[in-house]
């Protein structure tokens, strides 16, 4: 179908009504739900079989019709939310023509205007090249709030230096929800046997590895708007979903651990997140919210601060307990670990990277202010 890219597709654990999902997403809910998810794989299954017949539908097959016969199967299957993501066309009054064919369907309860496919030619106009400009995002954002009656959300790109005019402009346009952020565009290798591209096209990069990058412009946009935001990119455990609420998030996403380990992961994410609040005490997420936002600073503050260096927990160093693990001092290049034969810190070599603390299995080690001399 002309327009359509992907449905989001919703499925609540704790069957809430498709009103309170929609007021979940878009920042409304004044209700004491702990934490949302859920999964039924074959109403799944169902539900991206018909994104794929979506996608392949004609243009004749356009007029909401198509959308609503594929559709149908997976909503009377069980109490679901569909959202719609449509493609954002050069003029912004042919996106809400799409986007008003498949609301008239009555299948849907959200739009999501697609700004930021990393794959369209510079040439285009459309994808993450119409998600770097501000006015741009006003424009859809705008013209399809005037047209429809469901709440419009907007998915940025993460390719981008700056994200927060694009989301700035979305605000001021009405927009119910932005959603940070899409695959970062990118490339996908060479095969050196032949020397030939192993996609011939520049495409998205997404999973693990591109957490960072999406929790930068979650961090930045979340201080410089008030719109909800709706985190997606590397999320595969509970407390990658934790980090993103306590950098401004009001929801969070998940695809590609989605596809490495199953329908299944839905559940496992939810338990964690459901232990995590009872071991905290918290009746709602609302309550870590953005707890992370008032301690980012500038690196230039950082440097103002005293030194950190290294600090061991005997306690819990296998080294020192037993030998044997030597990776913290695999990873210093500032001569401030050796080992001899159990490691020792040298602190005044420290350069306080913390690639010792990431690195450890067990958490042995720490940076802690560093000590003045005298």
């Amino acid at each position: 179908m002309t327009g359509i890219t992907s449905l989001g597709v919703y499925l609540p654990a704790y069957r809430l009504d498709r009103d309170e999902i929609v007021k979940v997403w878009t920042g409304r809910s004044t209700g004491g739900t702990k934490a949302v998810a859920g999964y039924d794989e074959d109403s799944v299954t169902m539900a991206v079989a018909a994104v794929r017949e979506c996608m392949q539908g004609s243009v004749e097959d356009a007029e909401g019709l198509y959308f609503a016969s594929t559709t149908a199967p997976y909503q009377e299957k069980q109490s679901a939310a569909i959202i719609a993501s449509v493609v954002a066309q050069p003029d912004p009054d042919e996106t809400a023509r799409n986007a008003k064919l498949i609301e008239d369907t009555g299948k849907v309860v959200m739009f999501e205007i697609n700004v930021s496919c990393p794959m369209p030619a510079d040439q285009s106009c459309v994808g993450f090249l119409m998600g770097n400009d501000p006015e741009s995002c006003h424009r859809q954002v705008k013209v399809l709030k005037k047209s429809l009656s469901l709440p419009v959300g907007i998915k940025l790109t993460p390719t981008t230096h700056n994200m927060v005019p694009m989301a700035q402009a979305a605000e001021s346009a009405g927009a119910d929800f932005l959603t940070i952020g899409n695959s970062v565009r990118s490339f996908a290798g060479v095969d050196v046997k032949t020397g030939l591209p192993k996609l011939a096209a520049y495409g998205g990069y997404s999973g693990p590895a591109i957490k960072p990058i999406t929790q930068r412009h979650v961090s930045e946009v979340a201080r410089a708007v008030k719109t909800p935001i709706s985190a997606c990119g590397g999320v595969t455990t509970w407390e990658d979903v934790v980090e993103y609420m306590m950098l401004g998030a009001t929801t969070v996403q998940v695809c590609t651990s989605i596809m490495w380990q199953g329908y299944g992961h839905f559940q496992a994410l939810l338990k964690g997140l459901e232990d995590y609040m009872d071991a905290e005490k918290l009746e709602s997420l609302d309550q870590i919210r953005g707890k992370t936002l008032p301690h980012i600073t500038t690196i230039e503050e950082v440097a103002k601060r005293p030194p950190l260096v290294s600090r061991v927990a005997p306690e819990r160093c296998t080294n020192l307990k037993r030998g044997g693990c030597k990776l913290c001092g695999k990873v210093c290049f500032y001569g401030a670990i050796e080992f001899s034969p159990r490691l020792k810190l040298i602190p005044e070599n420290c350069d306080g990277c913390n690639l010792c603390v990431e690195i450890c299995p067990v958490g042995a080690l720490s940076l802690v202010p560093a000590q003045k001399k005298g």
